[in-house]
């Protein structure tokens, strides 16, 4: 995924061989050949990709708002033995930027303040069957997040943005670690080594 127009064959040379193609593309993990079956058309850029843990979803996440022509805002799952688009349909108001599935939750954070139906600041817990926001899982970074991830017990989850604080503590800030269960802010060590976002570090 990504923000391109037309990709092309393993050891072509730039400019030869390229074929369509509109921000997503998959290719064989042995070959580098394309996979010519899963075919899709976006209308903006993806920003993340990720793979269910039994590998059987690929989740997709970024600005795009169709897919094909259906909408899908801005977070979309496709069935990775068939490449065919879900139903599944979070609909995000604004950028998705991470993506981490675990068991029946799919965990998500960016840009948005609304997805899965209800009103979420930048991170959120959607059920994998419906895409609908769990009200039990509730957190508040004052700042975007780029990036998330999760413990391989699925009991954390990780983030890495430009917020300065998570509900209104400044202890936690561009880094942090989650309760997967509530949203509320673990202890995480190593935090505490990067400093603060200021006028002249933004990022």
């Amino acid at each position: 995924g990504g923000a391109f127009t037309s990709v092309r064959p393993p050891g072509a040379a730039a400019g030869t061989g390229a074929v369509a193609g509109s921000d997503l593309a998959a290719f064989n993990a042995s070959t580098g050949a394309l996979i010519t079956s899963f075919n899709h058309t976006l209308n903006g850029a993806v920003s993340v990709l990720t793979a269910s843990p039994d590998g059987s979803t690929v989740y997709a996440g970024g600005d795009f708002t169709t897919i094909d022509g259906s909408t899908r805002n801005r977070i979309a799952s496709f069935t990775a033995s068939s490449g065919a688009l879900t139903s599944w349909n979070p609909n995000a108001n604004d950028r998705v930027a991470g993506i981490s599935p675990f068991g029946s939750t799919v965990y998500v954070a960016g840009y948005f303040s609304t997805i899965g139906g209800r009103t979420e600041h930048r991170v959120a817990a959607l059920t994998a069957s419906t895409g609908a926001a769990l009200s039990t899982f509730n957190v508040n970074p004052d700042n975007v997040v780029y990036q998330s991830a999760i413990s391989t017990d699925g009991a954390r989850l990780y983030l890495a943005g430009a917020f300065t604080s998570i509900n209104s503590d400044p202890t936690y800030h561009a880094v942090a670690a989650l309760d997967t269960a509530t949203g509320n802010p673990l202890p995480f060590a190593a935090g505490s080594v990067i400093p603060p976002k200021t006028d002249a570090c933004i990022v």
